[in-house]
């Protein structure tokens, strides 16, 4: 199988110990069909349908393996209307659907995908070089690395004085119970988002070195004021889960690294929880929800007023921030002391 340029980066997948990812697209157009059938005579059957319009859309989607894993299912859609100048994925598309792969699967990824002009174009080539400096390998196999290049600060936080920070949960039925769950990641034995079932929790990484590290991606993920991380823009990215979501204030301390994406904490303790009004499974109302999860963490829950409009008006279509802001770490910009607890 290695002659002919097929598989021959085999073993790259089991030397990095690597997800090995397959993606491939594939479009439908909405125009309704046409056809004939049987009427009774004088009266014309009608058919209801869509409208006439030439709207098209494209899926991507990708199959991630990896030995001792569930096998998982990842994709994306995207709507074409009239007036666009391509109907399918853009360069910039497949970026961002990557990126929220790679960042689902925590840990590196192999793919392999075909020859299509947007996948081995020039602009397709410079954004995955330019997010992944270590992707070298020949296209189309193209390596993505946890480690990444973005300029951060160690910073300590004492339990007494923590740093307060947002962030996103779902939250999924556990019995009769109700408890959080962090989204864009997934417990391999599993294959569901992993849980949060107590108040503290304490960041581990599966490369088996102290969580978080230098360089790594690892630890307990927050968003402070001026950080470049949307919070529902990785709502967006999530759209796939289908149960609640919630926002939560958090405490970190211990060793908190900081860039300009967010802050990745050591350990975090949650503070408040934060619910929407509608969108709850069966017949759990919103205050029913909110007194199952008081009782469980014994924190304050609340509606969607107790986010801080920082954190609702960094509103995009997607979680990370675009290729064309800064990650130059400007700690004035993010103003830490503004969220740190002093009582």
């Amino acid at each position: 199988m290695a002659g002919g340029h097929l598989a021959g980066h085999k073993s790259t997948a089991a030397d990095l110990g690597a997800w090995l990812c397959f993606e491939d697209e594939s479009g439908q157009g909405l125009r309704p069909p046409k056809g004939r059938t049987w009427g009774r005579r004088g009266q014309t059957p009608v058919v209801t349908v869509t409208g006439g319009h030439d709207t098209r859309v494209s899926l991507a989607a990708l199959i991630a393996v990896r030995p001792g894993c569930r096998p998982r299912l990842i994709f994306r859609t995207h709507r074409a209307r009239r007036g666009d100048k391509r109907k399918g994925f853009t360069e910039a598309d497949y970026a961002r659907f990557l990126d929220a792969a790679h960042q689902q699967l925590d840990g590196p990824v192999v793919l392999v995908w075909d020859g299509l002009n947007t996948h081995t174009s020039r602009a397709m080539r410079d954004l995955i070089a330019g997010s992944h400096p270590r992707s070298g390998h020949r296209w189309p196999a193209a390596i993505y690395d946890p480690v990444v290049d973005i300029e951060e600060r160690l910073l300590r936080f004492s339990p007494q004085a923590p740093l307060h920070a947002w962030r996103l949960f779902r939250v999924r039925t556990e019995g009769k119970r109700l408890v959080l769950a962090s989204p864009m990641y997934h417990d391999d034995a599993t294959g569901l988002t992993p849980l949060w079932p107590c108040p503290q929790a304490g960041a581990t990484c599966y490369t088996g070195h102290p969580a978080p590290s230098p360089g790594c991606r690892c630890g307990i993920y927050g968003a402070v004021a001026g950080t470049l991380d949307s919070l529902p823009g990785f709502l967006c990215d999530t759209a796939y889960e289908h149960d609640p979501w919630a926002y939560a204030e958090i405490a970190c301390h211990g060793r908190v690294f900081v860039d300009m994406r967010g802050v990745r904490a050591e350990n975090a303790r949650l503070v408040r929880i934060a619910l929407p009004g509608s969108g709850w499974p069966g017949q759990t109302a919103p205050g029913e929800a909110s007194r199952m999860l008081r009782d469980r963490y014994g924190v304050p829950v609340g509606g969607a007023e107790c986010v801080p409009e920082w954190l609702t008006g960094n509103m995009r279509l997607t979680g990370p921030p675009p290729d064309s802001e800064s990650l130059n770490l400007d700690l004035a910009r993010l103003d830490l002391s503004r969220w740190v607890d002093r009582s």
